[in-house]
């Protein structure tokens, strides 16, 4: 019994173990230790789902992405295009042009064009000259750049209107990391796969120092980066998503599914075709009886349109001509569109003239029958077509029914001018979603004698003789056939030929178009704004008539004005001002319900004599002054953003001036800040300030509420005594400010975006309203900085005490400049508040001239300004958040810049 019991211990124990030794194997197995599993979460078996998905984000970001932008958006070329040809990415079409010196504003960033144009010009890929062209001004210097068929190659888009030149391609570089996630999908178990993508073949001209340092976007364009996405362990293997959702859909035989091939040619991975390879297959495609053979023949599109001006002649019910025909009669009053249309017909219907394919038609205006003084008939002038130019009229034009044909002309318009046979040579290749692009240079050969005529007077089809035709050729990996392996297949042919454009009339055809030509919208090349310093003019010195100057210092190097200051719209002549501001009247307990905008009063006693009272207000009033002991007001100024009354009791009736806040501009041209509610030292100010421009004198008292008290106003001898705010400025043992802002939106002197508002702002502790100052603020970007439209840095406005906010902000950026900068640029700000400037400048370069130059953006005078920034972003969903925040230094710091001679730290 023992034995048996032993035994069969022995056995389970022996099963145990070999069990346990199975589940270890395929346990290890599963997980790819041992042995080649496809289903093992390791990188080898889940190289080949993560690589298809790697190939479609690289594809997709190719085109996205993966280019150098060239910014030539601000300031713009002053020539876009050669002249008669619209501006496009292509060695026919590329030409720009810009002033050397642009405006003083923008001189910076043309200096930066010029340079990386410079630098690309010496790499081969734009062909660089001086030039002088013609400004409203007179001539003026400038920089022309023309692409090259290096350059060409190089664009990442080809024929676009915006130049991007191609940094490499992305390429999948292998797995980092593996994670599985505890969601299911489609039934299977989900791993998030992290892998390393790095740029290769890049160009030559990106690996410089040089470009590195006029390219800063270079450094993120070519940085390795990591990219995640899932895969699905089915029971063959790793797979995409989309995979499954594709054969999915196959098996229930969707419209879909029978439209989709990407995910096989991306499972294929099919060798891009080489230069020799695509020659043969375009030769084979060239001699397949299913081409047409004039897709070997370039032909220049003309797009020839008929006029407004006479569409019954050609191509109508009441005509059999096949001929086309186009008028153009002399009148003013066209729309732009109009004008351009006519200018580009008008411009190819000339050269067509002079290569003996059309005909002109000068149209005269009828003359009034002649009057005769004898029996004999008198004799009509003739108003026949003629060659004529004293009572122009207009142009007709005509192109033969045998022209037509060849230049594939209808009656309606079209056409295209055969220009000669094209010799392709390969140039390169690209991928993009579910095809190649092959790029080639055609060059023309076989041209017909009459097309030199055309190209003296139609710079397209010159472009088109000495540049060659850029041609894109689509090719797909597909079947020819049931039986047949799949192959690359031309599947697209298209040359790229230069867009005929002009916005002028033709010199020759003026004179028979005088009222066109005069009218035609074709303004001149202005000038550069000059940047040199404004003078400041010396303080005037303004001296009371009553006065006597005995004793005023005399220097015969100093020049003493006497001047009388304008007068006020409402002189106080002696009368002590008085100010009483409100946001509405008493209510007395009553619901104030928005958008009622009912009147409420506000009781006002006057025991003091000889004043004058501003009366200030946003809700309706009903302002009830009452005058006690005879202490009749001189003079009652009422304003309101609502209208609002007065009433008297105990005096006569008094001078009163009742206006909305909105009249004071246009009427005196006098501001109203923002009615006060609060006696802060903003509000001082503001009052001080409109006191003197509406009365020519400072206020004897100032008392503001919001809410009129239930026992009203006081004016008396009691009444507290307005002191007038003097100079704000900061003293040698003060403090450095602080950043300031709401809802924790910032950390230290680090304003944070928030995730509400189109903005979110941050403001120094300290304002000031004189002294020189200066602080700086790093800009961080993340993402796309054209979306951070609000982003910015300057001074605001202080409010309420201890605020700013954006309304009268002086800022160094025009809304929506943020393009402009970059990552980690540093803007100093430098405050002359003494002679109300701000100069701004973006790593050391000023954007309005140096300091103290007089060329600053204004700034109003003795207000109370704050250092300000204002941090922006957006969202949108699936994408990665993008922001822009800001670091700002007030001296705690050293600056990255000296301050200017005399400026202090804020």
């Amino acid at each position: 019994m023992n034995t048996s019991n032993a035994k069969s211990a022995g056995i389970l124990l022996a099963v145990t173990l070999l069990a346990i030794a199975t589940y270890g194997l395929w346990y290890a197995w599963n997980q790819g230790l041992v042995g080649h599993n496809p289903r093992a979460p390791v990188a080898e078996a889940m190289e080949p789902a993560v690589l298809i998905q790697a190939k479609r984000t690289a594809r997709n970001r190719l085109n996205r992405t993966q280019c150098l932008p060239i910014n030539l958006r601000l300031p713009k070329p002053e020539i876009n295009g050669r002249p008669g040809i619209a501006l496009r990415t292509t060695p026919n079409s590329f030409d720009i042009t810009l002033l050397l010196k642009t405006d003083y504003p923008y001189q910076t960033q043309r200096d930066e064009q010029i340079t990386q144009l410079n630098y690309l010009a010496k790499q081969g890929l734009l062909a660089a000259s001086d030039v002088t062209i013609d400004t409203d001004e007179g001539p003026r210097s400038a920089r022309n750049y023309r692409m090259t068929w290096a350059g060409y190659a190089a664009s990442q888009q080809k024929n676009a209107s915006s130049l991007c030149l191609s940094t490499g391609k992305r390429e999948y570089a292998g797995i980092e990391r593996i994670e599985p996630r505890e969601e299911r999908m489609l039934d299977h178990e989900v791993f998030a796969v992290t892998y390393r993508n790095r740029v290769l073949d890049r160009p030559a001209w990106t690996a410089t120092a040089e470009a590195k340092q006029l390219f800063p976007k270079l450094a993120e364009l070519t940085e390795d980066k990591l990219d995640t996405v899932l895969v699905l362990r089915t029971q063959e293997g790793w797979r995409a998503p989309w995979e499954l959702q594709q054969e999915l859909a196959t098996a229930a035989n969707t419209m879909k599914a029978r439209s989709s091939t990407s995910g096989a040619s991306d499972r294929e991975n099919p060798p891009l075709p080489t230069g020799a390879e695509t020659d043969q297959l375009l030769e084979a495609w060239m001699n397949d009886n299913r081409v047409r053979r004039n897709d070997q023949i370039a032909c220049l599109p003309l797009r020839l349109e008929r006029s407004s001006d006479d569409r019954t002649l050609a191509g109508s019910a009441t005509t059999t001509t096949k001929e086309f025909v186009v008028t153009y009669m002399d009148r003013d009053g066209r729309k732009g569109y109009e004008y351009t249309r006519m200018a580009r017909n008008l411009h190819i219907l000339f050269a067509l003239e002079q290569a003996g394919l059309a005909s002109r038609e000068i149209l005269v205006t009828e003359q009034p029958k002649s009057v005769s003084t004898s029996d004999t008939t008198p004799v009509d002038i003739p108003t026949s077509p003629l060659e004529n130019t004293q009572n122009p009229a207009g142009i007709r034009y005509r192109i033969p029914a045998a022209f037509m044909d060849m230049l594939k002309l209808q009656q309606y318009g079209g056409g295209c001018i055969p220009a000669g046979r094209m010799k392709l040579q390969f140039m390169g290749v690209d991928q993009e979603s579910g095809r190649v692009m092959v790029y080639e240079k055609a060059t023309l050969s076989e041209a017909p004698p009459w097309t030199e005529q055309i190209a003296t007077h139609l710079p397209a089809m010159q472009a088109l003789r000495e540049e060659g035709v850029p041609v894109n050729i689509g090719m797909m990996y597909l079947k020819r056939g049931s039986d047949a392996d799949k192959a690359w297949r031309v599947v697209q042919f298209s040359p790229l030929y230069p867009e005929i454009a002009y916005s002028d009339i033709p010199d020759q055809l003026r004179p028979f178009l005088p009222k066109s030509t005069a009218a035609a919208p074709n303004p001149a090349i202005r000038a550069p704004i000059s940047g040199t310093p404004k003078v400041i003019p010396p303080k005037v010195v303004t001296l009371d008539p009553q006065v006597s100057i005995a004793g005023f210092p005399r220097n015969s190097n100093q020049v003493v004005t006497v001047v009388t200051p304008d007068q006020p719209p409402f002189p106080a002549q002696g009368a002590a001002v008085h100010v009483i501001s409100v946001y509405q009247g008493a209510t007395y307990g009553a619901t104030h319900r928005a958008n009622q905008h009912a009147m409420y009063p506000v009781r006002i006693t006057v025991s003091k004599p000889n004043t004058l009272l501003i009366l200030l207000s946003y809700e309706p009033v009903d302002w009830q002054i009452h005058a006690a002991n005879n202490a009749q007001p001189k003079q009652v100024l009422v304003f309101g953003y609502y209208d609002s009354r007065v009433t008297f009791s105990g005096s006569r009736k008094v001078p009163t001036t009742i206006a909305r806040t909105s009249e004071l501009p246009l009427k005196w041209k006098i501001s109203v800040p923002k009615t006060p509610t609060k006696p802060t030292e903003e509000a001082r100010i503001d009052i001080a300030q409109l006191s003197e421009k509406l009365t020519g004198a400072k206020p004897d008292g100032f008392q503001t509420s919001y809410e009129a008290p239930s026992a009203g106003f006081r004016i008396d001898n009691q009444t507290s005594r307005f002191i007038p705010p003097g100079p704000q400025k900061p003293s040698n043992d003060a403090p450095l400010a602080i950043l300031q802002s709401l809802n924790r939106g910032n950390a230290g002197n680090r304003l944070i975006r928030q995730n509400y508002g189109a903005m979110n702002d941050g403001w120094s502790n300290h304002a000031y309203t004189a002294g020189k100052l200066y602080f700086e603020g790093t800009i961080d970007i993340h993402g796309a900085a054209t979306r951070h439209a609000f982003s910015n840095i300057g001074l605001c406005l202080s409010r309420d005490g201890k605020s700013a906010g954006l309304p009268g902000a002086v800022l160094a950026m025009g809304y929506g400049r943020t393009y402009q900068v970059k990552d980690g640029d540093v803007f100093g700000i430098a405050a002359d508040l003494d002679q109300h400037q701000m100069y701004a400048h973006i790593n050391g370069a000023w954007l309005t001239g140096q300091p103290d130059s007089g060329n600053g953006i204004p700034l109003a005078a003795g207000k109370l300004y704050r250092a300000c920034v204002f941090a922006s972003g957006s969202s949108r969903k699936g994408a990665p958040p993008s922001y822009t925040s800001w670091e700002v230094n007030f001296g705690a710091q050293p600056f990255v810049m000296k301050p200017p001679a005399g400026y202090g730290a804020f």
